[in-house]
């Protein structure tokens, strides 16, 4: 078979317009004999993705703007992904504005606005909408024209008049521009999102004239490119309120529009209820392009052309290679989604011998097809391994994740926080320190008893957010007291004695022998293959490092850590078959019998077609059976066996076991682990947890512990539709209706045990046809267990549940949950009761339900608003875990390290961890992690009365300034300062005097932390500071001394140290110089010997 590549499609190499345009050329051709633009064209016999290729054609056949009409979003989505794959970034989805929370809705109707007004502008767009869309009023054309302004670098304007302009268009004033419709100034700088833009525009306005114009993104809020013109378009409500026009009206003088599947199109308008768009329709599309089975329109021409959908082979290679063989063609396309797939198809299809050549085309196509006429076959990758598609969906507006998140998390006045020195506090927000001349900016704390603590901002960097595996809020700390240093050196303790277990533990492991996996086999690679959707890169990095450990002669013990849903069962899967492609057993060890059936039948729906015997050990068998999968054990006869509890009993005999996997390790107690390694101990193991961790964790455990995280959700996955709603019964019945009449199962969720069996009856009477039953964790195990199992084999359709939910069940035919008094459950409980449902191909649905919005707190309602904005989980949006990853790190540790955890807070806790784990390392001889060395033994606190700031009238909002000073606390290098310096300066216009004096502290800072300083105090001009016992007295003197007569300094004896007094000292620059001369002198005189300061 000869195979070449064409040049790959997509955005991932851009391919040479000849190369794409021959692809369809043959289309264009037929076109160009037959038909003349404008006249109706009906178009038939187009299958598969052969629709989308005549699409293309057509655009190029008519050369103008189109507008392709079509039954609903979800085709108009996936015609949207092949054309933008074919012709590039002039095709876009013109959204319905009826689908979606009122965020989304508002994010659709920019979305439309600014698609409309660069068709205003004469741009050739290719707008894909769903017909729906045509009974969305919009405001007419001619007052968009009227009211736009154009702004033009060079051109005058005045700040003020600008300012009212966007006040009076119905902008929004805000501390920083993240949406469109809003605005923000500093001076002479005003950034404004308008609606003809998909990014902020940044305007430098100096006198009255426009002296600069930049877009800016929204993320960094760094500018990004200079503008010479630019639209400013008003808020839609501004332009015409009530709307009047249509989409019809936009439509240029030159167009061309393509009806697809007309009579699906009228249908539709009839279902939604516009008739009368209907009839206007129909007098628009007299001149239309119609690609489907049958006309809506009489149609003057009509073109035949038959082509053949994509055949499907149900994972059986050998039909794949007869079919392939068989295909009456000159050449095969094949369009892969990914240069993995590819490779994977290429080995694959080495043994089938074609007779035609191979071009792999790299893109994510909707749908394959054979063209008889052209004798030519264009065949999708997901088709042939049966993967899930989901179309590419480019929208120009989308709210950026991680800054929503970010705002979850920006500290808030009333939270709690961690100082590092002084223990657990309220957070009071930014003020002016009192009694300071020159006026200094800090923090103010409130802890036990009322006491207040002011934190300068040069030591924020001290104080972080409070965080544990609970959500009982934590004692405030006495100031004064002991009890603080107490705990922090009780814990410090206890973490040097983890820390001496852990890496003495893998240091024992490593000595054992264990058995070689050899390299992956052909049948391996077919098998991951068949996997239906497509692996994320968590993933796919995980499986590498566990096939690896696996390869090694020690016995592997690897933790694979990810939340629900994100994949680890396949990860499990695959390490599963490389070990019984060598003729090994494998073990899987559930908590609960629920999580045995389901890996059950996971394992083999995974594994059908392949020589695996498969079996499961639970309570559920009579002990006949049992004894008989027994039998079959020992003998060799089962190949993999899934059991609970059970697996750990004598009778249990393997023949030749090679992997044992563990699932929700945590829930098995430290006996039944320490069985499991007496009975196996060269056996490998991977245990798997549903709660992630924090990545820095498994950083700070590198060459510990093997650890594997999964932190990138799947893609192409469904997103569920989220909405926050008031409660109402009638909203109830009518979600679980829905769900029901499609055959599916529903969670309902309230967390009050007492109130449970009341609204199962209140259900029971609205739904009487529904089985109904409620679960809660106070029933006895059994009883749980067996009404999860009925809920699984789907002889339950609404299970009303407590957050018992279990985090690891997959019920794939439960699509709706509905979550009562959702304003009492954190943004992780949430996120993972989401996660219950929306694990098949099927669309799934979760109502946050509240007792009415005037009752929700802005915290609460800003948690709601953040997960019904963003269902579609994307990667930004992991940031949301950090609460659950607490909880992670908690159940890895076990209940007496959570308990530490939540004396002092998460943050803490792990770097007094990574410091523990540095020492025994370097004790024991182990090359520490380039993490660990990374992190400072001791942070320096400075306190200065220099007016080191961010002044008032350069940062006017509050907000903004304690973040931008959280920023400067979390700079690690002067690469780092200096990138942030260059940014405010973008942001906020010339750095001032006490910007560049904060910079300087934070130099200092530095300096103090190289030297082991715990303190540098200044003040009128004095500085101090002390050095611990092992520094140089000598290099010390000789140093000091030769500062004089320019300088005065003064020795006196602190604790165990030795403190200096240095002066006159005018700025931090100073201070600065003569630190690095000093650490200089300390490290020329170093092979001196120490001299200890006593």
């Amino acid at each position: 078979m000869r195979s070449s590549r064409v040049p790959l499609l997509g955005r991932m190499e851009p391919t040479p317009p000849d190369v794409l345009k021959s692809l369809w050329a043959p289309y264009e051709a037929f076109l160009r004999e037959r038909w003349e633009a404008p006249r109706p064209l009906h178009i038939a016999g187009l299958k598969g993705g052969a629709r989308s290729f005549w699409a293309a054609a057509l655009y190029q056949t008519a050369a103008c703007p189109m507008l392709f009409l079509l039954p609903d979003e979800e085709t108009a989505q996936k015609l949207v992904s092949d054309l933008r794959l074919l012709l590039g970034e002039i095709v876009h989805l013109f959204p319905s504005r009826s689908e979606g929370s009122a965020t989304q809705q508002h994010l659709r109707q920019v979305e439309q606005i600014f698609l409309l007004s660069r068709w205003l502008e004469g741009e050739p767009l290719i707008l894909c909408a769903p017909v729906q869309t045509l009974g969305e009023p919009l405001p007419h054309p001619t007052q968009w024209v009227k009211h736009r302004l154009r702004l033009e670098v060079g051109s005058a304007i005045e700040r003020d008049f600008l300012l009212e302009l966007l006040t009076l268009y119905e902008f929004t004033e805000t501390d920083k521009v993240n949406s469109p419709g809003e605005f923000a100034w500093r001076g002479g700088v005003v950034d404004v999102f308008s609606y003809a833009h998909p990014q902020p525009l940044r305007l430098r306005i100096e006198g009255d004239t426009l002296a600069r114009m930049q877009f800016f993104s929204v993320e960094t809020q760094l500018s990004q490119g200079e503008v010479e013109r630019a639209w400013l378009l008003p808020a839609p409500s501004y332009l015409e309120d009530p709307p009047t026009a249509s989409l019809f009206d936009f439509l240029p003088q030159r167009h061309l529009l393509v009806l697809i599947e007309g009579q699906h199109c009228l249908a539709q308008l009839q279902r939604h209820g516009l008739a009368s768009q209907g009839e206007r329709f129909l007098q628009e599309a007299h001149q239309a392009i119609e690609l489907g089975h049958e006309p809506a329109l009489p149609p003057t021409t009509r073109l035949e052309y038959p082509t053949h959908p994509q055949s499907t082979f149900a994972h059986n290679l050998t039909l794949l290679y007869e079919h392939l063989r068989q295909l009456p063609v000159e050449r095969l396309y094949l369009f892969t989604e990914n240069p993995r797939q590819q490779l994977r198809l290429e080995r694959l299809l080495e043994p089938a011998q074609l007779p035609y050549p191979v071009s792999y085309l790299l893109g994510n196509f909707s749908e394959g097809f054979y063209d008889p006429a052209q004798r030519v076959a264009f065949y999708t990758d997901h088709q042939i391994f049966r993967r899930t598609y989901a179309p590419s969906v480019h929208r120009s507006f989308r709210r950026s994740e991680a800054l929503v998140l970010r705002e979850l998390y920006e500290l808030k006045v009333g939270d709690i926080v961690v100082h590092r020195r002084y223990g657990i506090a309220r957070f009071g927000g930014l003020v002016t320190i009192p009694h300071t001349d020159p006026p200094q900016e800090g923090v103010k704390l409130y802890f036990a008893d009322d006491a207040v603590l002011y934190v300068p901002v040069t030591q924020i960097h001290e104080i972080g957010r409070y965080r544990a595996p609970t959500d009982a809020p934590p004692r405030l700390s006495r100031l004064g007291a002991s009890d603080w240093q107490r705990t922090t050196e009780r814990v410090r303790k206890r973490l040097q004695e983890l820390a001496v277990d852990l890496v003495r533990l893998y240091a024992r492991r490593r000595l054992l022998p264990g058995y070689a996996f050899g390299p992956d086999t052909l049948q391996q690679l077919e098998m991951e293959s068949r996997f239906p959707y497509e692996e994320t890169p968590d993933q796919l990095q995980a499986t590498l490092e566990i096939k690896k450990a696996m390869e090694r002669p020690h016995p592997m013990d690897h933790l694979l850590c990810g939340d629900v849903g994100f994949g680890k069962t396949e990860v499990a899967l695959r390490a599963a078959f490389k070990a019984i492609q060598e003729g090994k057993q494998v073990a899987v060890l559930a908590p609960t019998t629920v999580l045995v059936m389901q890996h059950l039948r996971t394992f083999e729906a995974r594994l059908e077609g392949f020589p695996v015997r498969i079996a499961a050990l639970s309570r559920l068998q009579p002990p006949s059976q049992q004894k008989e999968i027994l039998k079959r054990l020992a003998a060799g006869e089962i190949d993999l066996l899934v059991g609970t509890h059970r697996l750990l009993s004598e009778d249990v005999r393997f023949r030749d076991l090679g992997l044992l996997i563990i699932d929700e390790e945590h829930k098995f107690g430290v006996m039944a682990k320490e069985k499991l390694r007496e009975r196996y101990p060269t056996v490998d193991t991977l245990a798997m947890s549903a709660t992630p961790i924090p990545r820095t964790l498994q950083m700070a455990l590198s060459g510990i512990r093997d650890i594997s995280l999964i932190t990138t959700p799947p893609p192409n996955r469904l997103p569920v539709q989220t909405y926050v709603k008031a409660f109402s019964w009638d909203l109830v019945q009518e979600a679980l209706s829905r769900e029901l009449a499609r055959g599916g199962q529903a969670f309902f969720v309230h967390n009050h045990i007492a109130d449970l069996p009341a609204l199962t009856q209140k259900l029971r009477s609205l739904l009487p046809e529904a089985e109904i039953a409620f679960v809660h964790a106070r029933m006895p195990s059994r009883q749980v267990e067996d009404l999860l199992l009925a809920f699984l084999y789907q002889q339950i359709d609404i299970l009303v549940t407590t957050n018992l939910v279990e985090s690891g069940l997959d019920m794939p035919n439960a699509n709706t949950i509905l979550v009562n008094q959702a304003q009492r459950f954190g943004l992780s409980d949430l996120h993972q009761l989401r996660g219950r449902v929306g694990r098949s191909g099927r669309q799934a649905y979760c109502y946050f339900l509240v007792p009415g919005f005037h009752h929700l707190s802005p915290d609460a309602l800003r948690r709601l608003q953040a997960l019904e904005e963003f269902s579609d989980l994307g990667s930004g949006f992991q940031i949301a875990l950090r609460d659950l990853e607490i909880r992670g790190a908690g159940n890895f540790f076990g209940r007496e390290q959570s308990g530490f955890i939540a004396d002092i807070g998460y943050d803490l806790y792990q770097q007094f961890l990574e410091e523990a784990i540095a020492r025994i390392q370097e004790e024991e001889g182990v090359e520490p992690s380039s993490r660990i060395l990374a992190a400072p033994a001791l942070t320096c606190s400075i306190e200065a009365d220099w007016e080191a700031r961010l002044p008032e009238s350069w940062i006017p909002y509050p907000a903004t300034r304690l973040e931008t000073y959280q920023r400067f606390s979390q700079v690690r290098n002067e690469e780092e300062l200096q990138a942030l310096l260059r940014e405010l300066l973008d942001r906020f216009g010339p750095l001032p005097a006490q910007v560049l004096l904060l910079a300087d502290v934070l130099r200092l800072r530095w300096m103090g932390e190289a030297l082991n300083l715990p303190y540098l105090r200044v003040r009128k001009q004095k500085a101090r500071w002390s050095l611990g016992p092992e520094t140089n007295l000598q290099a010390l003197l000789g140093y000091l001394e030769s500062l004089r007569p320019s300088y005065t300094y003064h020795l006196a004896p602190e604790e165990d140290r030795l403190q200096v007094e240095l002066s006159p000292i005018a700025s931090p620059k100073e201070l600065l110089a003569i630190l690095q001369g000093l650490k200089e002198a300390l490290a020329s005189d170093h092979d001196l010997g120490l001299v200890r300061n006593g």
